[in-house]
């Protein structure tokens, strides 16, 4: 209910207030914030009337400075505040909310952009802007949408743009894309160097975007980079993998770069966790909630990466916590600190892979029956 009322007041031209972004699909809250961008501020690089701030380096007095500042030729202006789900409340800006709250200044319209991350370590800081401002604020939950749904999105923009890409390239697309899909998206539309022929029917072959095209002209996001800095890894490319980390340090916050290698490794142990007990990709897809594009992609390279090496990987990146496998394969588990079998739902056995062999007459039954079977199979 609040996204259609959110494109109802574009529609109308009666946008307000506070508008608090949050949610999975960071293109879909992108395309939002550039709708209400070229409604209210034409000119993107007007910086009278539109700014941009990120919450862990804003002021309070940036913010109200901007907020009760009035238009420079235009009836409104724009504040964009860019949020991780991993940013702290910070007092300050909290209080500015609040005396935002008692006398909100109709000239001026506020976005809080929060983008996800994989960290388990979520914090408020929305939230405590949505509190205190109380009243101003309409909160638009951008759920993670289908592929399907993806994918006709990217052919709607592309037909819009006279271009024409069928659904092989639109997945490659999305695959690099990521969080970063609006804009990608954009990009790769307008800077694809094969126009579409007016003349031309949308499926001729001089005239379709390639992936080869995709791959010229996008600027790969931190997921799909951190994709490329395990490939360098792999290689023992230290020289290429300081570039890629690099890179990324450079265009995005170190907490969110570092929070996203530790959840890229960790999708790909469970992903591979999930193949060696026999799960096709469309079931480890819906088992963890991941898209169909990014399972095949981290199938494709847990092939090239000794389970081992990703526990030892978590385990230096996690430090204290835990991390709890559930398996019936012995190689998945048999480097754990700890190992918990279970028999018939009662416990039977508790220790390391050797504690158990010389102790657990059932731990010791799986792994002779797994050993003859690998055996038999090779």
């Amino acid at each position: 209910m609040s996204l259609e009322k959110l494109k109802q007041q574009i529609q109308e031209g009666a946008l307000s207030g506070v508008y608090a972004f949050c949610g999975a699909e960071d293109y879909l809250k992108r395309h939002y914030i550039d709708l209400i961008r070229r409604k209210l501020v034409p000119d993107p690089e007007d910086p009278l009337n539109f700014v941009r701030l990120y919450y862990r380096e804003a002021t309070a007095a940036q913010v109200l400075d901007f907020a009760f500042g009035l238009p420079v030729f235009a009836e409104k202006k724009l504040l964009l505040l860019e949020l991780l789900d991993t940013d702290a409340p910070a007092a300050a800006l909290t209080d500015a909310f609040e005396t935002l709250r008692a006398d909100f200044p109709d000239s001026c319209v506020i976005i809080l952009n929060e983008q996800q991350t994989d960290s388990p370590s979520k914090k408020s800081a929305l939230q405590e802007l949505v509190r205190a401002a109380k009243g101003h604020v309409l909160t638009v939950k951008f759920d993670e949408r289908p592929q399907d749904e993806l994918t006709r999105w990217v052919g709607r923009h592309a037909k819009a743009a006279g271009k024409a890409m069928d659904r092989q390239v639109i997945q490659h697309l999305l695959s690099v894309a990521d969080h970063g899909m609006r804009g990608l998206v954009d990009y790769v539309l307008v800077h694809t160097p094969v126009p579409l022929r007016p003349e031309s029917p949308a499926t001729d072959r001089f005239n379709a975007v390639t992936g080869a095209d995709v791959d010229s002209v996008t600027v790969r996001t931190v997921e799909s980079r951190i994709y490329d800095l395990a490939d360098a890894l792999l290689k023992d490319d230290a020289g290429g993998a300081v570039d890629v980390l690099r890179e990324l340090l450079e265009r995005y916050p170190d907490t969110m770069v570092f929070d996203t290698v530790y959840g890229t490794f960790a999708r790909l142990y469970r992903v591979s966790a999930a193949a060696a007990a026999g799960l096709a990709p469309d079931d480890i897809a819906s088992a963890l909630g991941m898209k169909p594009y990014a399972v095949k992609k981290n199938l494709t390279l847990s092939r090239r990466v000794p389970p081992a090496a990703l526990r030892r990987a978590l385990r230096e990146r996690r430090g204290r916590g835990a991390t709890i496998l559930i398996s019936q394969r012995l190689h998945t588990i048999r480097g754990a600190d700890q190992i918990l079998v279970l028999d018939d739902g009662a416990v039977c056995g508790l220790g390391d892979h050797d504690t158990l062999c010389a102790t657990c007459p059932a731990y010791r039954e799986i792994c002779q029956t797994q050993l003859e079977t690998e055996e038999a199979g090779a």
